[in-house]
């Protein structure tokens, strides 16, 4: 679950363009129930951290149009979220390095996964390296996951 539509849910929800860190972390704590205050915290610092959320004087506010972002009926967040599997962090590098749209990327990955007959996470490698991304960070991820199946 990406952590973008997590910030998009929670400023559609609160029907605003700007929050302090204790709201948000709040929101998700207490208002949702859906984490503990420390992780509901560290997911501020995280959204933070990764560009999502930028700082307007006391306020936070997303850095990117989260209106626009389509959030499923059945959305719900979990701690176990915050952790991006090997393939988001490689279409993240890919957008990073050549600015490629984010779908753009994707189906590129299903169809060299199809084509060859690969793992998604194989795949996405592949599709990097033809974009002339570094894939060092995460070929031994990579590995693993293959190795587990």
């Amino acid at each position: 679950m990406s952590l973008k539509k997590l910030i998009a849910f929670i400023f559609q929800n609160a029907g605003k363009d700007s929050m302090d860190e204790n709201e948000i972390y709040r929101f998700l704590s207490f208002r949702l129930g859906w984490l503990p205050p420390k992780a509901g915290k560290e997911v501020v610092e995280k959204a933070i951290d990764e560009g999502l959320l930028e700082r307007d004087g006391n306020m936070l506010k997303p850095s990117f149009d989260y209106r626009s972002v389509e959030i499923p009926y059945d959305f719900i967040f979990r701690e176990s979220d915050m952790e991006k599997d090997v393939v988001e962090k490689v279409v993240e590098r890919i957008l990073d390095e050549t600015g490629q749209g984010e779908k753009k990327i994707r189906d590129e990955i299903d169809e060299v996964m199809r084509k060859l007959e690969i793992y998604r996470e194989v795949a996405a490698l592949v599709v990097a390296a033809k974009k002339n991304v570094d894939i060092t960070p995460f070929i031994e991820e990579v590995k693993d996951i293959v190795k587990d199946i």
